[in-house]
C-alpha cells in the first residue's frame, strides 16, 4: 500500500510534467535576466514546494509557484553581477606594483556602504512588533495573508493591517534616514 508520502511524490511528478516548461516561460517574461537565472529560480521554486506539503497541486498551486519563481527570479537577478567584457584585462601597472586582480565583486567602498545600509535595516526591522515582523517574514518567504492568518492563529484583517503598518513604518525609517544623510 502506497505511503501519502508517495502519493504525494507522484502527484508532485505530475504537477512538474504538466507546468515545468510552462513556469519557465512564464518566469522568463516576467525576469530580465540569463536563462541560467531563469533556470535557478524556477528550480528553487520548486525546491520550496516540495517542503510545503500545505501546497495545493491545482491551479492555485501553479500560481503559487508562479509567484514564488518570479520572486526567486528577481532576487537571484539582482545579486547577479556580470563582469563586463574587457574588464579581466588589467591596467599595466606602475612600475613595482601589483596589478590589481580581475574581480565580479564590487569595490570595497561599495560593500562597506551596503553592510551600513543593511544594518540600517535590520535595526529598523527590530523596531517593528514582533507580529508584525513575523508576518512581513512570512510575506516575504511567499506565504499569502491567509495562509499567514491560519498559521499564527490570526483573522486576514489582523494579517492585512499588520503588514500595512509594518511597511509604512520601514517606509518611515528609510525616509528618515535618507533626510538625515542628505542633511549630514
Amino acid at each position: 500500500m502506497p505511503t501519502s508520502t508517495s502519493v504525494r511524490a507522484e502527484q508532485i511528478a505530475a504537477f512538474y510534467a504538466y507546468h515545468a516548461v510552462r513556469l519557465q516561460r512564464i518566469v522568463a517574461g516576467q525576469v530580465n535576466a540569463p536563462e541560467q537565472t531563469i533556470e535557478d529560480a524556477c528550480q528553487n521554486a520548486w525546491t520550496i514546494l516540495l517542503r510545503r506539503s500545505d501546497i495545493t497541486l491545482d491551479d492555485r498551486g501553479a500560481a503559487w509557484l508562479t509567484t514564488v519563481a518570479i520572486r526567486e527570479g528577481w532576487r537571484l537577478a539582482s545579486t547577479a553581477r556580470e563582469v563586463p567584457m574587457g574588464s579581466i584585462r588589467a591596467e599595466l601597472p606602475e612600475r613595482g606594483e601589483l596589478p590589481e586582480p580581475a574581480s565580479a565583486e564590487p569595490p570595497l567602498s561599495e560593500q562597506a556602504l551596503a553592510r551600513a545600509e543593511h544594518a540600517g535595516r535590520v535595526g529598523d526591522l527590530r523596531t517593528l512588533k514582533a507580529r508584525e515582523r513575523r508576518d512581513l517574514y512570512l510575506h516575504a518567504l511567499g506565504y499569502r495573508y491567509h495562509e499567514i492568518a491560519k498559521a499564527t492563529g490570526s483573522s486576514y484583517t489582523a494579517v492585512d493591517r499588520r503588514l500595512k503598518e509594518g511597511r509604512a513604518q520601514l517606509r518611515r525609517l528609510a525616509r528618515e534616514r535618507a533626510e538625515s544623510d542628505d542633511q549630514g
